[in-house]
């Protein structure tokens, strides 16, 4: 499975989730009792987009430009995100999944920095760093999606430890969040379901997918998606009371 499928799976699992989220509240019945269903689908876009930042940052030509793109689509998330989710723009409660993307990046890329200087403390002190930044502005998923993303690069090459290390973790972060007065019930499921990413990505050949010549389209297309389709459905959901 390319890399190209993995993102298709993860954007595809990703709008299930948001439609289930924004449009069930209108739908008639039988329609809207599926919607914790597709909540629990998505459930297997964030591991993947973990999985493949980690990928990305084996195959960019430069770190830096990779990091200001999450950044930049970051800031132009927000406002989409915030009109979805807290129903008006430029609420900070919470922040969109490219700032913890964003973050992710940095946490691996700063370990990676540090360790091959020797400096053992300094990575970690970076990656937890990273870590308690998603928890303080309240990026989606938090420090789960840094500590994902970690993982994957940890373990790459390593599919049994790579398991094994991400199972381990979703266990505590799913017992962490059963005891958490920011997550909670919901997301222990959300997270349980998490798991399920790994087959999708246990079947990962390393290859790109796709034709060639057409890979930056391909790029930002996956870059624009998520705010086009956060915008589009924060329309559609605004437009409730008239359906």
């Amino acid at each position: 499975m390319s890399s190209l499928a993995l993102k298709l799976i993860a954007v595809t699992t990703m709008l299930i989730d948001h439609l289930g989220y924004a449009l069930a509240p209108m739908m008639p019945e039988p329609l809207a009792s599926l919607a914790p269903a597709m909540r629990l689908v998505g459930r297997l876009a964030m591991p993947l987009f973990c999985f493949l930042i980690a990928e990305g940052y084996f195959h960019t030509r430069s770190p830096r430009r990779y990091l200001m793109r999450l950044s930049l689509f970051a800031l132009l998330s927000e406002i989409p995100y915030d009109l979805l989710f807290a129903r008006g723009p430029l609420e900070f409660s919470s922040q969109n999944v490219f700032f913890t993307l964003a973050l992710a990046l940095a946490a691996i890329w700063l370990y990676d920095h540090f360790e091959a200087r020797g400096l053992s403390v300094a990575s970690l002190l970076s990656l937890l760093t990273c870590a308690a930044l998603c928890e303080l502005l309240h990026t989606d998923y938090g420090a789960f999606g840094v500590l994902f993303t970690f993982v994957f690069y940890r373990f790459r090459g390593q599919p049994a430890a790579r398991v094994a290390a991400f199972l381990t973790a979703d266990a505590v972060f799913f017992l962490y969040s059963l005891f958490s007065r920011r997550y909670g019930l919901e997301w222990s499921l959300f997270l349980a379901c998490a798991a399920f990413a790994l087959i999708p990505i246990s079947l990962y050949n390393g290859e790109k997918g796709g034709a060639g010549r057409h890979d930056r389209l391909r790029q930002w297309f996956f870059y624009a998606f998520y705010p086009a389709h956060l915008l589009l459905l924060s329309v559609l959901a605004a437009l409730r009371p008239r359906w």
